[in-house]
């Protein structure tokens, strides 16, 4: 495959995801409530995340379409990134945890989520960094 083609799948992951797991949060919502059904944990977060994700992540992508040689090194960029957001947001993970206003499950969830989510975008962004593919010599060709 070529880095545009790349490029292309590349995007439809970050929006795929951008939309997809709000949208299960939502409807899984109530595997995610407090203790007192009053509050939704997961909510407002992942959907920050995913934001987070796709802000970060457009930057390879116009890359990978236009075929530069700096795209390898963008993407590892990015993945140091989302290793940087997730040790970001860990202290506002365990404030939520220590205020025992949510179920442990409510946690494990929310971790499982995330990481399918960094998963499918770090096995794709892993291949594209393994690929053999040949850059163009003038990318405007």
């Amino acid at each position: 495959m070529t880095l545009p083609q790349l490029s292309v799948r590349l995007g439809i992951i970050i929006y795929g995801e951008l939309i997809l797991f709000p949208i299960l949060i939502q409807i899984f919502s109530n595997l995610f409530a407090s203790l007192d059904m009053q509050k939704v944990f997961a909510t407002k977060d992942i959907f920050m995340l995913c934001i987070f994700t796709a802000f970060i992540w457009t930057i390879p992508l116009f890359y990978m379409y236009y075929n530069q040689k700096a795209t390898k090194k963008i993407i590892a960029c990015c993945m140091i990134g989302e290793i940087i957001r997730i040790l970001v947001y860990l202290p506002t993970f365990m404030n939520y945890y220590k205020s025992q206003e949510y179920s442990i499950r409510v946690f494990i969830f929310f971790i499982i989520i995330d990481i399918i989510r960094l998963v499918i975008l770090f096995v794709f962004a892993i291949r594209v960094l393994q690929s053999k593919q040949e850059y163009a010599q003038n990318p405007r060709d």
